[in-house]
């Protein structure tokens, strides 16, 4: 059920906008079917949505704390704890990271029961190191983290951050890019990510220094990856990107979505800043909903979606725009989508931004988004961002 209301925004200068909701490429006033005002929620509307009331805190009875002399984890910043986290995962069902910068060299497995919980995202924080040399000779990337691929897991992933560095010192073997990533997050059912952090990091601060024996690689592979029996509820996809990042490949995704039937649903996406083909991708996926967008980038779009159905987006904001006569978003073979509550800071023409050494171009130069069906293009005027966009039956 759903209520979509237009209102005609005022012109300004030489932009008229538009929010009409559209229906399978057709414009109209109103969307038939729609809720009537004043009606009352639906019931249970909340719970629908919401994690359990158990949900584990940090002192939780049955969390098995890494530190403790049982696990013996450090969290320096500079001894291995790859062996304490993984004797944790694998001897406790609630797992607790208190406060500090744990150094992992192999992957740590989930069971599909894990409940990995820390202090906050910048306080108990993963961080790879050498990760790939203790390893046999791999074709593609490896995680720090991977869950169970199970449809009916409870995997819950809280209040920390996972972190990748620039100086990735075992990369020289791929070639100079980063050969790790943070997460393969591969567990449905009423698994939870909650208030985590993935990011790319420079271990020496600001400005972007680098130590000679260890030069900064290039990240090709995604940061995130949600595949085969991935889904859940995320509360929220966080990483704030640095502007004007030069460590990146076109490859580079924040998030992709592959190969997964979902359901997955992220109560806000927060992407930005990669100078990359895309800051989110899903490929070969169905049953995605993202409740909220905030992004800043200037690339050349915010997310592709491939091959997909029944994909759900319910609002985009942010001062990020695509390359000139490009788009936010790229919905190419998708059979069903919705899309709605349009509505990022828009720039009337050319500015600069960030020290001036990038610009975001004006609203009449690129597109809301391209629906891209059996290599035909249909987009929508430049200014209008319809209210609701429907494509299919949703």
């Amino acid at each position: 059920q759903r209520i979509a209301y237009a209102v005609k925004p005022p012109d300004i200068e030489n932009c008229s906008f538009d929010e009409s909701p559209y229906l399978n490429g057709k414009k109209l006033d109103q969307l038939p079917g729609c809720l009537e005002f004043g009606m009352a929620p639906l019931e249970n509307f909340t719970e629908k949505h919401i994690w359990k009331n158990d949900f584990p805190d940090v002192d939780h009875p049955a969390a098995a704390n890494v530190k403790s002399p049982e696990y013996g984890a450090r969290g320096d910043f500079i001894t291995d704890d790859t062996k304490a986290l993984q004797k944790a995962v694998n001897s406790s069902e609630i797992v607790f990271l208190p406060k500090g910068y744990y150094r992992i060299s192999k992957t740590v497995k989930f069971k599909s029961n894990t409940k990995l919980i820390g202090v906050s995202h910048h306080l108990s924080v993963i961080i790879s190191k050498n990760i790939s040399l203790d390893l046999p000779i791999k074709k593609k990337p490896l995680p720090l983290l991977e869950t169970a691929d199970t449809a009916q897991a409870e995997t819950y992933l809280s209040y920390l951050g996972v972190y990748i560095p620039f100086e990735a010192e075992s990369a020289e073997s791929f070639g100079d890019t980063v050969d790790i990533y943070a997460l393969k997050w591969m567990c449905g059912g009423n698994s939870v990510v909650r208030c985590c952090a993935f990011n790319k990091l420079n271990l020496l601060g600001f400005p972007e220094k680098t130590i000679e024996t260890h030069s900064n690689k290039i990240y090709t592979y995604p940061l995130v990856m949600i595949t085969d029996n991935g889904g859940g509820k995320w509360y929220n996809f966080f990483n704030q990107g640095s502007p004007g990042e030069i460590y990146i490949n076109k490859t580079f995704r924040y998030l992709t979505v592959s190969n997964s039937s979902g359901p997955v649903s992220f109560y806000q996406l927060h992407a930005q800043h990669a100078q990359s083909q895309a800051q989110v991708e899903i490929i070969n996926s169905a049953n995605v909903t993202v409740y909220g967008i905030k992004t800043e980038y200037d690339g050349e779009c915010f997310m592709r979606i491939s091959d997909s159905d029944k994909i759900r987006i319910y609002g985009h904001g942010g001062i990020g725009t695509p390359l000139e006569g490009s788009a936010h978003y790229y919905f190419i073979n998708v059979n069903n989508f919705l899309f709605a509550n349009f509505a990022e800071q828009v720039n009337l023409k050319e500015t600069m931004f960030y020290n001036n050494n990038r610009k975001h171009i004006g609203i009449n130069d690129y597109f809301p988004l391209f629906n891209i069906q059996n290599n035909t293009t249909n987009t929508l005027p430049k200014t209008t961002r319809p209210i609701l966009y429907i494509y299919g039956n949703l």
